[in-house]
Parts: C-alpha cells; structure tokens; sequence
C-alpha cells in the first residue's frame, strides 16, 4: 500500500505586514510559476517609498554641503588661516552626512523590496487549495498561511518494502527503469518509474521506503490518496505457478498434493520462491501441466485416492 504525495507542496505566506486587498485565482485552480495570484494593498508601501526618496533627497543636498564645507576648512587650513579642529568638524560632518545617504539609500531599496512584495506570485505550477484567509482580512509577516500549492503533475507515489529485498531493487534500479503501477481505490492503474529508495531502513519496522514518479497528466491520482503498489523487479519466463492454497507447510518445509494418472495423489516437496497475489512460484519439484490439489488436503495422505469433483 502506498500513499500518493505531491513532489512538490508550498504554504504560501507573507513577507510583509498589510490588508489582502485581491485574489486573483480561484480555490482548485492550477497556476504556473511565476503567476500573480494575490495582491497586499500596496498604498502604505508606495507612501513610505516616497517618504524614503524625500529624505535620501534631503541628506544629499546636506553631504553636498558638508562636503564643500569640509574642503573648504581643509584648504584653510594649508593656507594657515583657519585652525585644525575647525577643519576637523567639518570633515566628521561630511562623514556623518554621507553616512546617513549610504543608511537613505538602502532605505529605499528596502521600501521598493517590500513594494513588490505586494505582488504574491505562485512559486511553483500546481494546484491550489482552499484560501486560508479571504479578501480584506489582515495578513501578518510569514505568520499568515494564505494557501497551499500542490505540485500533482509529475507526482509521488510512497510505499515501503521489507528489507529483504533491497538488494533486488537496488540491482534492478542500477540496471535500468524500474516499473511501478498504482492503482488508487475504484480507480484504473497508472504506470510510473521507481526514482527514490531512502538511505537507510526503518529499524523500527525492518522496511525501506521507496517512491515512483508518475506522470499523472489526467490528474488520476490525488496527494493524500492510498493506492495498491506494484513493484516489477523483473520477468521471469516459463515459472511453475500453483495457487497458494495448494502449498502446504511443515517442519520439513513445503510440499504439495500432486495428482496422478491412476487417481491416487503423491506428496511431493517443492521450493516455494515466492508469493505474487493469487500466484506461488514453484522453483523446484513440478513441472508444467501437473496437477495439483487445492482443498481438502488434511484428508489426505501419500497414495490416497480422490475424486475429482466439479465446484458447484
């Protein structure tokens, strides 16, 4: 059993404090990367962008003048007509003047930052769901979820497997594609590719965890879903297969009932490989076409006779 998951999910949040003044899209919709899905009122931020460039104007004309006056002292000062210390001042002004232009203009880059940050854009394509907050309400900086992008095309499809068998996926993956079909609850099968097997196992469950990719262009499977996983790890040409019930098990291993010509059966040991939904590989002790017996086996023993009845 898997789970489907986006590759891909933001929560997008604000950067900046202000008032939701428009929505762009509608819950459910799919947007692209880079599409205006949301506006902040943008008057306050023009306002303080104005006020920024009015001060960053202001300390200009200040460092102009500082900066003539503080040339001014030193040229005095060559010329033995004005005293060091006056000429001193004059240059800590001009320094402290062109400070403030320098901390003005990052101010206003900072103002036009927050400006555009008005302008919410999707960060990624996908699907988005319902609005976490709704026109007109109060948006707080990256406090405020205003709404949750899946990406759901390509999408993940998460399952685990026991460990024993990481060494066959391992290889099967270093080989080439590895196939994997889901099949969500009352849905058809979708084909992926394996593209994930996780870094270690979970101790606590002995299993590792795995995740195809799926093109999912029909959108046939949604995040959150359960989906019925099969992993392909290879084909295997010509296997005897008898249906589980037919497997018998002991101390001394497997074994089955094997019809034979004159109606008795014969109890025979075999090598179970493994177990494949309604199908149990046989790698040793049947051939192909035997006939084995499926119900009814505690009746039985080697040689006994049977009849073989049609079910109702």
């Amino acid at each position: 059993t898997g789970t489907v998951m986006p590759i891909d999910k933001v929560t997008v949040a604000s950067q900046i404090d202000g008032l939701l003044k428009k929505i762009y899209i509608k819950e459910g919709q799919e947007v692209k990367k880079g599409d205006l899905i949301m506006l902040i009122d943008p008057d306050p931020f023009l306002q303080r962008l104005e006020q920024a460039k009015a001060q960053l104007a202001q300390d200009m004309d200040t460092m102009k003048f500082a900066k003539i006056q503080s040339e001014r002292y030193a040229e005095l000062v060559r010329k033995g007509a004005a005293a060091q210390s006056d000429a001193d001042q004059t240059s800590t002004n001009y320094k402290t003047a062109l400070g403030k232009v320098t901390a003005d203009t990052a101010a206003v880059e900072q103002a036009k930052i927050d400006l555009g940050y008005t302008k919410i854009t999707a960060p990624l394509t996908g699907k988005v769901g319902g609005f976490l907050l709704n026109e007109g309400g109060v948006v707080k900086k990256s406090d405020t979820s205003l709404i949750v992008i899946n990406q759901v095309a390509p999408i993940y499809v998460q399952f685990a497997v026991p460990e024993k068998y990481l060494a066959q996926v391992t290889a099967a993956k270093n080989a080439g594609q590895v196939p994997v079909t889901a099949q969500p609850p009352g849905g058809k099968p979708v084909q992926g590719t394996l593209t994930f097997i996780d870094n270690a196992v979970n101790q606590a469950t002995g299993m590792i965890m795995l995740k195809g990719t799926f093109d999912n262009t029909d959108q046939s499977i949604w995040p959150g879903q359960f989906a019925a996983v099969t992993l392909t790890l290879g084909t295997q040409e010509g296997a005897i297969v008898v249906p589980p019930p037919a497997i018998q098990s002991s101390q001394d291993g497997s074994s089955v009932f094997v019809l034979q010509g004159d109606g008795t059966v014969s109890l025979r040991k075999v090598e179970v490989d493994r177990i494949v939904g309604e199908d149990c590989v046989v790698g040793k002790g049947l051939s192909d076409g035997e006939t084995v017996i499926t119900d009814g086996q505690i009746l039985l023993k080697d040689g006994a006779r049977v009849e073989v009845r049609a079910q109702p």
